[in-house]
């Protein structure tokens, strides 16, 4: 038999060209695999670099978005940085939560408040102010503020003022109170009303000489217009009533700024209430020259007001001038109300 045509040995195995190939194949699928789950932390990357963009110009065209606090798009975005993880290949995926949690720092206000709580301490303040939203006119809502106890309570969708007469009574004859349309102001000393601007409903002021101090405070209670909640995102009206929704609250918020500085002159103010909206510069700005936030300067623990069960946004504030030290400010629980009240100790 020649030799080229020799039977096979059965034993061998078989070594062909189509098993190259498909060895070939497999490690070129194995490679697009692993060079897909390479890329997948931009996703969440280029998602966080919007969303920093979006948070930092506040444009009213996609106020739909900045609405929610930027942590709560953590939840898309951890899930996307869980696809794909191996081991030995989480190394870019953990400097992507690691920016993201930078970013949380620099732009929310949580993350600081909550390193504050976590740090014991025994602040001394001189003046403590209560805020709280009554829902829709609860006396006992009302009740729970002023017995926190405290030197100035703010009432926003307040009782009436039969109800909050009932309540100042009860305080004592120390105690003075001012019932306005939606928002009122309790005072351990006197109160002056200041008036108002025809037609105004959102806010009330006055001036309060608290007891042993000789100086008089400017007060304001407010309550801006309640905030739109829609989910329907397809539906460009929805975008339409968010962005109409914060240009109102702009607008009121000029409109009290304006109102404050042309009766305040240099007195300390007290400026508080239900913003219905979360921090939002581009809302707020115009109470800049005025007033501080408390919270971002003195606030301990989860900020959040809203609403009461779940807190998720921070839309109930106190603001005061710098005339005020803020000490420590928080949020609490409350009974009979929606909202959480918010205690400001002030030096």
């Amino acid at each position: 038999m020649p030799e080229a045509y020799q039977r096979p040995n059965a034993d061998e195995k078989p070594s062909s060209n189509w098993m190259k190939s498909a060895d070939r194949a497999n490690r070129r699928k194995a490679g697009v695999t692993r060079n897909r789950r390479d890329w997948l932390p931009l996703v969440p990357l280029t998602l966080l670099v919007g969303l920093v963009v979006l948070y930092t110009t506040r444009v009213d065209a996609l106020a739909a978005l900045t609405i929610w606090p930027i942590w709560a798009w953590f939840l898309p975005a951890g899930l996307l940085l869980l696809m794909g993880v191996r081991r030995g290949r989480a190394r870019n995926r953990l400097w992507v939560g690691l920016a993201w949690l930078a970013a949380w720092a620099a732009i929310g206000d949580e993350p600081l408040a909550i390193t504050r709580a976590a740090v014991a301490s025994s602040p001394s303040s001189s003046l403590r102010v209560v805020t709280l939203n009554c829902a829709g006119g609860n006396e006992e809502a009302a009740r729970e503020a002023v017995n926190q106890p405290a030197d100035v309570v703010l009432l926003q969708e307040s009782p009436t003022q039969t109800a909050l007469e009932r309540i100042r009574r009860g305080l004592g004859k120390d105690w003075s109170l001012l019932a306005g349309v939606d928002g009122s102001i309790l005072v351990h000393g006197r109160l002056t009303p200041v008036p108002l601007p025809r037609g105004t409903g959102d806010f009330v002021a006055a001036w309060a000489r608290l007891r042993e101090r000789s100086s008089e405070v400017l007060i304001v209670s407010l309550r801006l217009t309640p905030p739109v909640f829609r989910l329907d995102y397809w539906n460009p009206a929805c975008w339409r009533d968010y962005a109409e929704n914060r240009s109102i609250r702009r607008v009121e918020v000029r409109g009290i700024a304006r109102f404050v500085a042309s009766v305040k002159g240099q007195a300390p103010l007290i400026l508080a209430g239900d913003f219905n909206t979360p921090p939002d510069p581009s809302v707020t700005s115009p109470l800049d020259p005025l007033a501080r936030d408390t919270f971002r300067i003195a606030g301990r623990g989860w900020g959040a007001t809203a609403v009461n069960d779940y807190p998720v946004v921070r839309i109930d504030q106190v603001w005061v001038s710098r005339g005020f030290e803020p000490v420590q400010v928080y949020a609490k629980k409350t009974m009979n109300s929606d909202h959480r009240l918010v205690v400001a100790d002030l030096k």
